[in-house]
């Protein structure tokens, strides 16, 4: 009959006990299990709780003794591969400041105001080419819809002229003057010339309306262009 041999799990293999030949660690109590040494874990997975504890504090008592050195260092920049994070970086502007976001006055008068003047501009443009769309999509307050865009396109047109810089050296009534003159001419010249083009297309509402809205994007397209060049031909006169 063979030999009854007992492995305790966890140990190493070189510190194994066979019934016999030697005696496992620890202590063994009559039912055969293990004791528990030092009130801590089980010496059957060869680690002392005490021992355990007093690693862990030895680790906790060197990073205090170092004080952090190495994070500090790895953001000091001693790591070339990695840069150190900024300010701007960590404001989440992508080295752009919370002040270069701040919207002022001029932004609203001379850019905002302008965008919603040509966006009312190609919104007029329907009211003439499809005036039964219109009707329907503004039933009751559909002229004082029409009223509202018409104004508004008159308003930003003139704003966007009045901001460019061929008529800065101005006197402030004359910049008022040119920048109403420029945005009345361009407005009844663009309702005249939709009035006048809707006559001559096909009884076709969806032709009417994309040559409203693509005549009116070129029309805003060649008078931007057009202030843009007076512009540079006034600034290198100056240079």
């Amino acid at each position: 009959m063979a030999e009854r041999t007992t492995v305790n799990v966890g140990e190493p293999a070189d510190e194994r006990s066979v019934d016999g030949n030697s005696r496992p660690y620890g202590n063994v109590s009559e039912g055969g299990d293990q004791e528990r040494v030092g009130g801590g874990r089980s010496t059957s997975f060869g680690i002392n709780s005490g021992d355990y504890s007093q690693q862990i504090n030895k680790v906790f008592a060197d990073l205090d003794a170092t004080n952090g050195s190495e994070f500090h260092n790895f953001y000091d920049g001693q790591h070339d591969d990695v840069p150190p994070p900024s300010a701007s970086t960590e404001d989440g502007w992508n080295g752009k400041s919370s002040e270069d976001f701040q919207i002022c006055k001029s932004d609203v008068c001379y850019k905002i105001v302008p965008i919603i003047g040509a966006v009312s501009y190609e919104y007029f443009s329907l009211k003439i080419m499809n005036p039964s769309w219109f009707l329907r999509a503004f039933y009751g307050i559909d002229q004082r819809v029409g009223n509202a865009l018409w104004l508004q396109s008159q308003v930003g047109i003139g704003l966007y002229i009045y901001s460019h810089k061929h008529i800065q050296a101005l006197t402030l009534s004359r910049r008022v003057l040119y920048s109403v003159f420029g945005s009345l001419i361009f407005n009844y010249s663009s309702c005249l010339f939709w009035a006048l083009g809707k006559n001559y297309l096909p009884r076709n509402q969806s032709i009417r309306v994309g040559f409203g809205l693509l005549t009116g994007w070129f029309l805003l397209f060649i008078g931007r262009e057009y202030l843009h060049h007076v512009d540079k031909l006034c600034s290198d006169q100056i240079d």
